[in-house]
Formats: structure tokens, sequence, C-alpha cells
């Protein structure tokens, strides 16, 4: 490699601000990577408590909601005799 070639490379890597060491542009892309940096949540209300809830939240929230007229409170048990 030439020498021009390193410090090119050497651009690419940024101080850390606390000890010094170098923090390349991969680090920074694979840290950014495993903590799910994707979509951002679209939080809409919910229907009957106009909590604001992500999708999935939405989904498991609709039928324990508190103000839902259709929400099960307590599950059902149902004993059934067994005919001998």
């Amino acid at each position: 490699m030439t020498e021009v070639s390193k410090t090119k490379r050497r651009k690419k890597a940024f101080p850390c601000p606390n000890c010094g060491t170098a923090i390349t542009r991969a680090m920074i892309a694979g840290f950014i990577a495993s903590q799910g940096a994707g979509r951002k949540k679209e939080l809409t209300p919910c229907e009957f408590c106009k909590e604001p809830y992500g999708t999935v939240e939405m989904r498991r929230h609709i039928p324990r909601c508190d103000k839902n007229p259709n929400a099960r409170k307590k599950p059902v048990k149902v004993k059934r005799k067994i005919a001998r």
C-alpha cells in the first residue's frame, strides 16, 4: 500500500470523544443496525380510550382495553362434566 491510501483510510475513522480510539464508519453502521434503527413507529390513537399505540401494541391492547364494550374482561372457565 502506498502512503496516500493509508491517509485516505485514516480519514474514514473518527476519534472517540472519551478515550480517543478510532471509531470507523463500519463500527457506526453496525451499531445502528443492531439497534433496530429501521422505520419510525407511527402511533395511532385507540378508538376507545384515545391512547397512542403502535400497530403491534394496538393489536394487543384492543382486546384488553377497559373502554372497549366488546372486550372480555375475564376469561370464562367452563367446567365440563364427563359422562361415564
